[in-house]
């Protein structure tokens, strides 16, 4: 399709805890069958053509495998994340009273400890 565009995300280490802004790279996509619009239909490549094919499929590879280089390092971040919210979800179960979490506590216990 002329004028698609493979976009690729990359994150930030700037971009806070969380690491979802990113900066967009535009690649543009063109169809793997078009050769050349002035040639005919039943003409074959020249050399030159397939060469600078070939040397514009491996750029797409190479912005392919950066892309997942980045993708792979951000779910590895974000799944660090997931765990050490986990730990600290389990400390603070752990740190609330049994009788707490179901709202059958005193008005007494709800005051701050200055009072």
């Amino acid at each position: 399709m002329p004028g698609d565009t493979l976009s690729s995300p990359e994150t930030s280490e700037a971009s806070g805890a969380s690491g979802c802004a990113g900066v967009i790279i535009d690649v543009p996509i063109r169809p793997m069958t078009a050769i050349d619009s002035s040639q005919a239909p039943d003409a074959a490549p020249t050399v030159h053509q397939l060469e600078a094919r070939i040397t514009e499929l491996e750029i797409k590879a190479s912005f392919a495998e950066d892309l997942m280089d980045h993708l792979n390092a951000q779910v590895a971040r974000q799944q660090e994340q997931i765990e050490v919210l986990v730990r600290e979800i389990t400390q603070l179960r752990r740190q609330v009273p049994e009788g707490r979490g179901d709202g059958q506590g005193t008005l007494r216990d709800e005051l701050p400890p200055h009072y």
